[in-house]
């Protein structure tokens, strides 16, 4: 089983603006062989945007993925999606993946 590549915005450091206050940068990291399953319409809870659309996916990370995605984006198939509650860490699993990320986006 092979997995496809997303980019998970990493922390790195801040920058101070114009008025002073400090502005978190990211940089986006390369991630290659992520499981992406997609999520259930079920899982959103409902929507009420009827002109709207939910995009959900379940993300398996291989076992070497030593970052953390709390809080932050992934972008899966080109669509940049948040990060849904805390990341699972599975230490025995019996296969490469040991992190499960839930992601969202919205559209209209």
């Amino acid at each position: 089983m092979r997995g496809e590549a997303v980019l998970v915005a990493v922390s790195c450091g801040s920058e101070t603006d114009a008025l002073g206050d400090e502005v978190p940068q990211t940089r986006a990291v390369e991630v290659g062989n992520v499981l992406v399953a997609p999520g259930a319409a079920s899982g959103t809870g409902g929507d009420n945007r009827p002109d709207g659309r939910w995009e959900r996916y379940t993300l398996y990370l291989p076992e070497d993925w030593d970052g953390d995605v709390s809080g932050g984006t992934v972008t899966v198939r080109g669509t940049v999606c948040r990060v849904v509650g805390v990341p699972a860490h599975w230490p025995d699993s019996p296969t490469g993946w040991r992190w499960v990320v839930e992601v969202e986006a919205t559209h209209g």
